[in-house]
C-alpha cells in the first residue's frame, strides 16, 4: 500500500467540492514553488524583428540621420546599426540616472554600485534572525499564520471542545463501534467552519503578510557572494561607515544581478502605505522566549515585546523605504540589458502568494487530529463505563480474586506489563453470573420446548452454546483460582516478584508467563462472544422466519418475572441484551489494545 501524501492526507476527509478546491490552491502553491524565480523571456525572432522595424519608422529625423551616419561609417546593416544605436541610448540613460556606477568600456562595476548595495544590507542586517525562522522554520510559520487568524477572527474555533461536545463524541462511538468516525464528523465540521469565514477575510490578512513575503528575497540576498566580487568579505556585523571596495566585473556577476534586481523589484511593488500585522512579530517574540502562544504573559514582558515590536515594524519600514531608494536610484534592468547587448532583454518573475486559509486548515486540523488522539481513551472508557451500566443496571459488578488490576507489586515500575484482560474477562464473568443465568437461560429454554422440537441441528447448535456457556463460566473460575499463592502459576508469580527486579533473563520468562495467561484469558474471551452470538444469531433468525407456523408460536403468551409478554418479545428483548453486550465486549477489547 502506497503511503498517502500530506496533501492526500491533509484532504481527504473534506467534502468533494472544499477538497478540491483546497487541492487546487495547495498545489498551485506547491507548483509555483518550484518553478524558476526568474524566468528569462526569450522572443520569438519574427516578434523581435517586428518591433524592431516598428521602432525604426518611429525614429526622429535626428536618430535617422545617426543611424544613417553609422551605418555609412561602419558598412553595418540597417538592422544592426540600430540595435547599436539602442545600445547608446541605454548607455545615456543609465548615466542621466546615475552616473559612475560602471566603466562601460571596462565591463566593470565601481564602489558607487557596491556602496548602493550596501546601504541596503544595512537595512536588512537587524532583520536576518527574524525571517530566519519566519521563512525557515515551518511549524512556527503556521504556528503564527493561525494565531493571527485565532487574534483577527471573532468566532474562531481553536479546541476540539470548539468543534464537537464531549457527549456527541461519546455517542457518536457507542453507536458505530468506530474511532474514526469520531475523525470523520470532526473534519466534517472543521470544513464547515472554515467555509463560515469569508474569503476577504484572508485576503485582508494576505495583504498584511505581502511585505514580509517580499522582503525574503532581498533579505536573503546572496550579498557576501555579490561584495567578494568587489574584493570584500562580509563580517559578523554591519559597518557603519563603506569598507573598502574595489571594481567588479560586471560579466561574471548578471546572474546575481539579475537575483537583485528579482529582489528589489518585488519590494518597490509594495504600495506607499502598508499594514504589517504585529501578531506574526508577537509570535516571533514568544517565540525567542520559548513562550507558548496560548500562555499568558506578564506585564513587564508585554511591555518588553510591544518595544521590540515597534523596533522590528521601524526596522520593516526603513528597509523598504531604501530598497525602493534604490530601485529609483540604481537602473539595474538597464544595465543587464546593455552588458548582455540585448536592449530587448526581457525577465518575468514569479511573484510569492501566500494561502493563509490552507495552512490555517492544515494546522487547526493536525491540532485537532492530535487532541482528539489524546483523547479517544477517554471517551471509549466512559462509553464503555456507561454501556456496562445500562446493561448491568443497579448489579454489583465482582472483581475476579487473582486475575485483576491490583496486583501486590508494581510491575510497571521496572517497565513490565501485566494483565491486559483483566476488564473483559471480569465483564463476561458478569454477565454469565448476572445476566445469562435466568435471563437468557430462560429464553433458551421456551426456544428449545416451543420452536425447535422439529428441528435437531439448529436445536442441537443451541444447545452446545448453552453448555458451552455454562461450562465456561466455571473456566473463568479456574483461570483466576490458578493465579492464587495456593496454586503453581500463583507460586511462580510470586517468585517474579521477589527475584526479577535486576535479573533479565526471569522478567524475559515474567513477560512469556503474562502473555500466556492473556492468551488463555482471550481464548475464554472468543468462546464467549461465539456462543453468545451463535445463540442470537438462532434467536434473530426465529425472529425474521417467514414460516407461519413459527409467526403463530412467536405469538403466544408467557409469564416471565411476573409479566406476561409475548414469545416475539421475549427474544426480542434477549437477542437486544446479547447485541448490546457483544456491542460493549467489541469495544472494551478495542480498548485494551489501545492501553
Amino acid at each position: 500500500m502506497v503511503d498517502k501524501t500530506k496533501l492526500e492526507e491533509l484532504s481527504s476527509e473534506l467534502p468533494e467540492k472544499e477538497r478540491k478546491e483546497l487541492l487546487e490552491k495547495i498545489t498551485k502553491r506547491l507548483k509555483q514553488e518550484e518553478k524558476e524565480e526568474i524566468i528569462h523571456v526569450e522572443l520569438k525572432e519574427e516578434e523581435k524583428e517586428r518591433i524592431i522595424t516598428e521602432e525604426m519608422d518611429n525614429l526622429s529625423w535626428w536618430d535617422r540621420f545617426v543611424l544613417w551616419l553609422r551605418r555609412f561609417l561602419t558598412g553595418k546593416s540597417k538592422r544592426d546599426a540600430f540595435l547599436e544605436l539602442k545600445l547608446v541610448h541605454l548607455k545615456r540613460k543609465i548615466h542621466q540616472i546615475n552616473p559612475g556606477l560602471t566603466g562601460y568600456e571596462t565591463r566593470n562595476l565601481t564602489p558607487k554600485f557596491a556602496k548602493a548595495v550596501y546601504d541596503v544590507y544595512r537595512k536588512a542586517f537587524p532583520l536576518f534572525p527574524f525571517f530566519r525562522v519566519y521563512t525557515k522554520d515551518t511549524d512556527f510559520r503556521h504556528a503564527a499564520f493561525t494565531f493571527l487568524v485565532e487574534q483577527k477572527y471573532e468566532d474562531t474555533k481553536k479546541t476540539l471542545d470548539d468543534m464537537m461536545t464531549l457527549s456527541e463524541m461519546e455517542e457518536i462511538y457507542a453507536r458505530t463501534n468506530f474511532e474514526e468516525e469520531i475523525k470523520k464528523e470532526l473534519l466534517k465540521r472543521l470544513n464547515i467552519y472554515l467555509k463560515s469565514i469569508p474569503d476577504s477575510f484572508f485576503r485582508e490578512l494576505e495583504a498584511g503578510v505581502l511585505p514580509l513575503s517580499y522582503l525574503e528575497k532581498i533579505v536573503f540576498f546572496p550579498f557576501n557572494t555579490l561584495f567578494q566580487y568587489f574584493h570584500h568579505h562580509i563580517g559578523n556585523d554591519v559597518e557603519q561607515d563603506y569598507p573598502f571596495f574595489d571594481n567588479a566585473p560586471v560579466m561574471l556577476m548578471l546572474d546575481l544581478l539579475e537575483k537583485l534586481y528579482y529582489a528589489v523589484y518585488l519590494v518597490n511593488k509594495l504600495p506607499e502605505e502598508i499594514e504589517i500585522h504585529e501578531d506574526i512579530l508577537k509570535s516571533y517574540e514568544l517565540y525567542r522566549m520559548e513562550h507558548k502562544l496560548d500562555q499568558p504573559v506578564s506585564e513587564e514582558e508585554v511591555k518588553a515585546i510591544e518595544k521590540r515590536i515597534e523596533r522590528t515594524k521601524k526596522e520593516i519600514i526603513e528597509l523598504i523605504a531604501q530598497v525602493k531608494e534604490f530601485y529609483r536610484r540604481i537602473p539595474l534592468l538597464l544595465l543587464i540589458r546593455f552588458f548582455r547587448k540585448d536592449p530587448y532583454y526581457r525577465l518575468m518573475f514569479n511573484v510569492p502568494r501566500l494561502y493563509i486559509k490552507a495552512l490555517y486548515a492544515s494546522n487547526l486540523k493536525n491540532r485537532l487530529v492530535e487532541e482528539l488522539k489524546q483523547r479517544i481513551l477517554e471517551i471509549k472508557k466512559r462509553v464503555i463505563d456507561r454501556r456496562i451500566k445500562e446493561i448491568f443496571k443497579e448489579r454489583k459488578i465482582l472483581e475476579l480474586f487473582y486475575y485483576n488490576e491490583k496486583p501486590n507489586f508494581d510491575y510497571r515500575k521496572l517497565g513490565l506489563p501485566y494483565f491486559s484482560h483483566v476488564k473483559s474477562l471480569t465483564l463476561l464473568y458478569n454477565y454469565l453470573n448476572y445476566i445469562y443465568k435466568g435471563y437468557i437461560q430462560e429464553a433458551v429454554q421456551l426456544v428449545n420446548s416451543y420452536l425447535l422440537t422439529n428441528n435437531r441441528i439448529v436445536q442441537n447448535r443451541m444447545m452446545q452454546y448453552a453448555a458451552g456457556l455454562e461450562d465456561l463460566e466455571a473456566k473463568v473460575v479456574l483461570l483466576d483460582r490458578s493465579l492464587s499463592p495456593d496454586e503453581d502459576d500463583g507460586k511462580t508469580l510470586m517468585q517474579f516478584r521477589y527475584n526479577m527486579a535486576n535479573d533479565i533473563s526471569l522478567q524475559k520468562s515474567y513477560r512469556n508467563f503474562v502473555y500466556q495467561k492473556d492468551r488463555e484469558a482471550m481464548t475464554l474471551l472468543e468462546k464467549g462472544i461465539e456462543y453468545l452470538g451463535g445463540i442470537k444469531k438462532i434467536f434473530d433468525e426465529i425472529l425474521t422466519s417467514p414460516m407461519e407456523s413459527v409467526k403463530s408460536t412467536l405469538k403466544t403468551l408467557h409469564v416471565s418475572k411476573g409479566k406476561s409478554n409475548t414469545l416475539y418479545q421475549i427474544l426480542r428483548y434477549r437477542s437486544d441484551n446479547i447485541g448490546n453486550f457483544l456491542n460493549v465486549m467489541s469495544q472494551l477489547l478495542d480498548f485494551e489494545k489501545s492501553e
